[in-house]
């Protein structure tokens, strides 16, 4: 079609039926064997392709989209892979609101040595009706994996219900050098580690990191910064999570406080903090910001900032 150029998809209507969609290749067509034989468009094949070809694309999505898991190895390879010095822009069409999500269990939903852009586009481990039922459990994976020199920028959209079993996972995890932008958006609902874990750099400048839970000690229901981390909170929230509270800096991170609110945490015992934890050699900065209304679990109060 003459309206589509080279590195640009738009996505619309029902994914599966590939007569309702548009683009100007080949290479992300599929045989699909559940529906009969029928030819299924593939979102992860087709961005693969791109990037191969061009070093920066952008995709524009409709609808609600399902990415396509490898079939022979799929804890072994991300369903998307943005390699270095390749830029990938994930854009909503306007007026929509569109989730990306897996077709089945896998290692890295995302896995980023480049630079990503979500701007609209939604993150979910399963189908957004499942979202919130037994069967997202089965999908156990982290949501994007920033590598080093890496880097994510997150302007908006929701990322959203992963089911993070590893001790170094998070919705969001970061290698040393690898950064993680967050100006906007919703990251939200992970479960067992917590939803940003980062040997690197993470600044938040806006958005909201609310009702995430973390069962593990030692780790944040929020945010985790590790040896040689650094996390920037400047605005945004970082409000609601559960168990291991918002902020949880080991030794040799580093949290610098210049702004936002840090509310609502629940720590599930009284040897962590539920706003902000720092463990010995670990480092806290605060200039600015507030931090409130955190409690443990038992109703009682706890430090602003509880020092291990």
């Amino acid at each position: 079609d003459d309206d589509f150029t080279e590195g640009r998809a738009i996505l619309e209507g029902d994914t599966d039926q590939y007569e309702k969609i548009a683009i100007n290749t080949t290479d992300a067509w599929v045989l699909n064997e559940t529906s009969e034989g029928k030819l299924t468009y593939d979102l992860a094949a087709h961005i693969s392709k791109l990037l191969s070809k061009q070093n920066d694309v952008t995709i524009t999505v409709k609808s609600d989209t399902k990415l396509n898991v490898s079939a022979s190895s799929p804890f072994a390879n991300p369903v998307i892979d943005v390699p270095s010095g390749k830029t990938l822009r994930l854009t909503a069409s306007a007026g929509t609101s569109p989730v990306l999500y897996p077709s089945a269990a896998c290692g890295d939903f995302i896995k980023v040595k480049g630079i990503l852009i979500i701007d609209g586009v939604s993150l979910y481990p399963c189908e957004p009706d499942k979202i919130n039922t037994s069967e997202n459990q089965r999908v156990r994976t982290r949501g994007i994996y920033i590598e080093r020199g890496g880097k994510v920028e997150f302007i908006s959209g929701t990322i959203k219900g992963f089911y993070c079993r590893s001790a170094i996972m998070g919705a969001i995890c970061v290698d040393p050098l690898g950064t993680f932008n967050m100006s906007g958006g919703t990251i939200c609902d992970t479960q067992e580690s917590g939803a940003i874990y980062t040997y690197g750099t993470v600044v938040i400048t806006g958005g909201e990191i609310k009702e995430n839970i973390c069962y593990r000690d030692g780790y944040g229901a929020g945010i985790t910064v590790c040896g040689g981390g650094t996390l920037t909170l400047k605005d945004g929230k970082i409000d609601g999570n559960k168990n291991y509270g918002g902020v949880y800096v080991k030794s040799e991170g580093t949290f610098n406080m210049e702004g936002g609110f840090i509310i609502n945490n629940t720590s599930r015992d009284e040897n962590n903090g539920a706003g902000v934890t720092v463990m010995a050699g670990g480092t806290y900065n605060k200039t600015g910001g507030t931090i409130s209304d955190n409690t443990r679990t038992d109703g009682k109060e706890t430090p602003e900032v509880y020092v291990l």
